[in-house]
């Protein structure tokens, strides 16, 4: 959320394999849970965003987001990408769609 702002964006859509997460963050009532004062913060930075959406995926249907989280937890230093596309999503992609037309 912080990097979104910080680079100007306005309007997001935040998907993530927890749907219990996901629908803690989107809904507006408080969550006593441990993790309930990160929610807190996830939606006051979403308040800065013209538009933004939460919503939960099945992991099966996140092979991108996976490959590239199993690449990060292998980095010593912050990489980011705006233009290319990083590596490991472009190989899990390709996996991902040529299952598809199989």
């Amino acid at each position: 959320m912080e990097f979104a702002i910080d680079d100007g964006f306005s309007d997001l859509i935040v998907e993530g394999d927890n749907t219990t997460v996901m629908r803690s963050i989107a809904s507006a009532q408080s969550d006593w849970s441990r993790l309930g004062n990160l929610y807190d913060d996830i939606r006051c930075l979403a308040g800065r965003l013209r538009h933004v959406e939460f919503h939960g995926i099945r992991r099966s249907a996140s092979g991108v987001a996976h490959s590239l989280a199993h690449f990060a937890r292998h980095l010593s230093e912050d990489i980011v990408w705006l233009e290319d596309s990083p590596q490991p999503a472009v190989e899990a992609l390709y996996l991902d769609s040529s299952s598809i037309a199989n």
